[in-house]
């Protein structure tokens, strides 16, 4: 079971900091969701509005029905590309955490590995003093 935390701190109040975002845990606890509200009166939210995002004041029929609710695990980047840049457009607070989480993909540690373990099964462990006395070889002097 993995567990995330994900908090948004306002940058209108920069002594702000606690965090500013209610974190929604699904029954399983398999991923933390978070529902982006913020704002010194907790009365802003992110809306996903097509392919951007804004910054809404909940009521006047907006609730938080209408705000993004995070998923870390959204099969498209540019999602993560859009929550990382929130924080250099004017009035949009800065995310901090996890943006993109994916399990489907092999961590690169694991490929690489994989790699080194291949070539030691195929050519045997390596030597490496016998490596550089090898091919072309010069002496400065």
């Amino acid at each position: 079971m993995r567990t995330y935390s994900f908090r948004v701190h306002a940058r209108a109040d920069p002594a702000c900091r606690r965090p500013l975002a209610k974190l929604i845990s699904d029954p399983v606890g398999q991923a933390a969701r978070v529902i982006r509200i913020f704002g010194k009166n907790r009365d802003k939210g992110i809306r996903l509005t097509g392919f951007d995002l804004e910054v809404v004041r909940l009521g006047n029929g907006i609730t938080e029905k209408d705000l993004l609710i995070h998923d870390e695990h959204h099969p498209r980047p540019s999602y993560a590309f859009l929550l990382s840049h929130m924080e250099l457009r004017p009035g949009f607070p800065t995310p901090i955490g996890v943006l993109r989480s994916w399990d489907n993909v092999p961590r690169y540690e694991d490929v690489s590995a994989r790699q080194i373990e291949a070539v030691i099964a195929k050519r045997g462990k390596g030597d490496i003093a016998k490596l550089l006395r090898t091919g072309d070889t010069w002496t400065v002097q």
